[in-house]
């Protein structure tokens, strides 16, 4: 399960990380950041349009979290080669769409 509506921008992954922690939406309390790999799936699920009636805006810089408890801000990009590639660009701040389990 997504966050439909993307935070505003955070500076730092301590904000992002208390930001999800404080999340009560859809009548759940355990939110969490999304992987890096979440992400790219959330991408790569409407690049094959497969994303049913889900519409939102999913460009921009996110926050993820990782298994080793370090984060980062960053996005998926398209290649500069002009191929269908995506490529993770590190960033210094972003948005979070928070997911749940």
């Amino acid at each position: 399960m997504w966050q439909t509506d993307k935070s505003e921008t955070i500076k730092t992954y301590e904000e992002a990380k208390l930001y999800v922690k404080n999340l009560k939406l859809g009548g759940y309390t355990d939110w969490r950041l999304p992987t890096v790999y979440e992400l790219y799936d959330l991408n790569y699920l409407f690049d094959l349009h497969v994303n049913g009636t889900c519409d939102f805006e999913r460009k921009g810089k996110y926050w993820s979290g990782e298994k080793d408890g370090e984060g980062m801000a960053g996005s998926w990009e398209m290649s500069d080669q002009c191929d269908p590639e995506r490529r993770y660009f590190n960033k210094s701040e972003g948005s979070v769409r928070a997911v749940r389990p």
